[in-house]
């Protein structure tokens, strides 16, 4: 069992980001409810602490299987890893690399 002190800055940020509809917003089960459903889809994504430096963002991104399709037809993914995460999200990654880093040579 956890306990936990939810205040109006985080009620407020339940509503904004969609995990809490407003009209519930005192409701405690509601409440409750969309903590756990953020818990449940952080653990999904495997989401972990920015432990990065200052310089660097971290979000997550999801990537339909048409995009992640598109990454094995232009060969950053091999088609066995499609249901490999590590590997989707690597080759995702330098994907971006490339595209900005092109983007940059081009744009001067």
């Amino acid at each position: 069992m956890v306990s936990l002190d939810v205040g109006p800055g985080a009620i407020a940020a339940l509503i904004k980001l969609g995990w809490l509809p407003e009209d519930y917003r005192g409701d405690k089960g509601v409440v409750t409810r969309a903590l756990i459903d953020i818990y449940d889809r952080a653990i999904q994504v495997r989401l972990t602490p920015s432990v990065g430096s200052q310089d660097r963002l971290s979000f997550v991104c999801e990537l339909d299987l048409g995009e992640i399709s598109g990454l094995v037809q232009l060969r950053w993914l091999q088609g066995s890893q499609q249901d490999d995460h590590a590997a989707v999200e690597n080759a995702f990654r330098r994907f971006v690399r490339y595209a900005l880093d092109a983007t940059r040579n081009t744009v001067r």
